[in-house]
């Protein structure tokens, strides 16, 4: 069985018991499964003692693993463009070369056709991290690598973290190989531009240019302002110490949030652009501009804030109409089409927002 010699030490087992996520039923199965029957009167402190002296089996591991494991969040979307004409012939031997590849580290991928011209790579995979306790460093992870095949490009959607970033970039080598050539892709960035006022303007563009839909309210806004270098990095480090005076001590304010009603109107705000801070992530809500109460909620973020890259998005959810221009307090969870539909108006937007404020 892969990935099953793993052994924890006596104290993380003792510990893992120990805690209340653990249940009194589940305890009692974790006895069963050794042929022990347990008293409700007996502490959970002595069981775990007790449970923590046995040799320890992978399926222990599990079983413990599995109960105290991490919930993983919904990640955020992003996507990278192609600027080239590709056949799908060539998009699915190339995506059959990766699934190959992420196989072979204990993947689990399966390739399906999810519309006429595009193809979807169902990627079931585990990540670590160390940090976290024993019982707690593996996540169960799932993610959808979406391929689009349009008249003049290639569009890759996907979850926006480190290990799905690597497998793009996987991808779009493996292409090039394919086609015995680089290709040019195109990303939602603003790393080029200094002038802070551009990347807040950008965000108000995209929370007002989603196609069919108009802003009711913005609910939360963080804002970044990045630290001011005085020192050329470059500078020869041999040059007299005297030259330079040591500045004074003094403070520095990189990040602030902003949470409520119409965050954008708010002085305190227009007070912080005056110093120089600018939206790096931003929530908002929006109406259809049809018959519809429904009030739909929508993030998005320069999740590297400080070189304005790694543009993510997210549609988080509705909130139905209660009545006399109230909505419910819960947010409801859209389906899959209508997460696609409107992932793909927010991702329209934002590139339109872009070559606005770029022009």
């Amino acid at each position: 069985m892969k990935g099953s010699l793993y052994s924890v030490s006596d104290k993380a087992m003792f510990d893992a018991i120990n805690q209340s996520k653990v249940t009194n039923s589940e305890l009692k199965d974790i006895f069963l499964s050794r042929g022990i029957i347990v008293s409700h009167e007996t502490k959970r402190e002595k069981l775990a003692r007790y449970f923590s002296l046995f040799p320890h089996s992978y399926q222990d591991y599990k079983r413990l693993a599995d109960i105290l494991g991490t919930n993983t969040r919904r990640e955020k979307n992003t996507s990278t463009t192609v600027n080239r004409i590709v056949d799908k012939d060539v998009i699915e031997t190339v995506a059959a070369g990766l699934v190959s590849d992420l196989e072979h580290f204990g993947a689990t991928c399966t390739i399906e056709e999810s519309e006429k011209n595009s193809i979807s790579i169902k990627v079931e995979y585990r990540e670590f991290n160390y940090s976290n306790s024993e019982f707690k460093q593996i996540s169960n992870k799932e993610a959808v690598i979406s391929i689009e095949i349009n008249e003049e490009n290639l569009i890759i959607r996907h979850p926006q973290n480190k290990t799905v970033e690597e497998w793009k970039s996987l991808y779009i080598s493996k292409l090039e190989s394919e086609l015995e050539e680089e290709v040019e892709t195109t990303n939602i960035n603003l790393s080029n531009t200094t002038d802070h006022e551009v990347v807040t303007r950008f965000f108000n563009e995209l929370i007002n240019g989603i196609d069919g839909y108009k802003l009711y309210d913005v609910t939360d806004v963080y804002v970044y302002h990045p630290e001011e270098k005085h020192l050329d990095e470059d500078e020869d480090e041999d040059e007299d110490e005297n030259d330079f005076e040591n500045p004074e001590l003094g403070t520095h304010i990189s990040k602030a949030s902003l949470k409520g009603q119409n965050v954008l109107r708010s002085e305190e705000l227009l007070q912080l652009y005056k110093k120089g801070f600018y939206i790096s992530k931003i929530v908002w809500r929006s109406k259809s501009e049809k018959l519809d109460d429904e009030l739909y909620e929508f993030e998005a973020q320069f999740s590297d804030a400080e070189n304005k890259d790694y543009f993510s998005y997210l549609v988080k959810g509705f909130y139905s109409y209660k009545g006399s221009g109230e909505y419910v307090k819960g947010r409801k969870s859209l389906t899959s089409i209508q997460e696609r539909e409107l992932t793909k108006k927010v991702e329209t937007a934002a590139h339109n927002a872009l070559k606005k404020v770029m022009e």
